[in-house]
């Protein structure tokens, strides 16, 4: 999908180009709030897109006020993946300040989409971003803003790109499962 949204782009989303976006439920441990305070009085455009989380009733509640309050923050719901690509295609930052986070998908795809990163420097991002993203101090809303700013100033650099699309596959993760199990299974018969 994602090679598709790349070879034939549409303008479906064009009105959110350059826009920072954070794809996640509302959560918070996905902590939103922190982003929404980071981009507080400038002049960001933050495209928040995911279900609110049914245990987290009062955060998301928090959340979807303080995007009633400001003009420059939009919230959609849920979109299907293949225009989830189309708007990492548009957009300028993915910012995800999680409190922990993997490499998930979402910065994957938003990274091989042509947006720059704003991923937690907890947990194991450094290990698969390695210098091609921006990491935030999660606590700090200042930290947050400051990888934001310096992200939306970077241009995008296609090796981030290639690095996913050769690293990070399917087909390279089902072998690495398979070598895995074969080790596993190796050891356990004896061999």
């Amino acid at each position: 999908a994602a090679k598709a949204a790349l070879e034939h782009p549409t303008d479906k989303y064009d009105a959110y180009r350059d826009w920072l976006i954070c794809v996640g439920r509302i959560d918070t441990r996905k902590n939103q709030l922190k982003l929404l305070d980071a981009i507080e009085g400038s002049d960001y455009r933050l495209l928040l897109v995911g279900k609110c989380s049914p245990g987290q009733q009062k955060y998301s509640k928090k959340v979807m006020q303080r995007i009633k309050g400001n003009p420059n923050i939009q919230y959609i719901e849920q979109i299907p993946n293949d225009e989830l690509y189309q708007l990492y295609r548009v957009c300028k930052v993915s910012v995800l300040p999680s409190w922990f986070e993997t490499p998930g998908l979402v910065s994957l795809e938003a990274a091989v989409m042509g947006c720059n990163i704003v991923v937690s420097d907890r947990g194991t991002t450094k290990d698969y971003f390695g210098d091609y993203a921006f990491y935030c101090d999660t606590m700090s809303s200042k930290s947050i803003r400051e990888q934001i700013d310096k992200a939306y100033a970077a241009p995008y650099d296609e090796s981030f790109r290639q690095k996913i699309m050769t690293e990070y596959t399917w087909e390279k993760a089902a072998r690495a499962t398979a070598e895995g199990y074969e080790r596993s299974l190796g050891k356990v018969n004896g061999d």
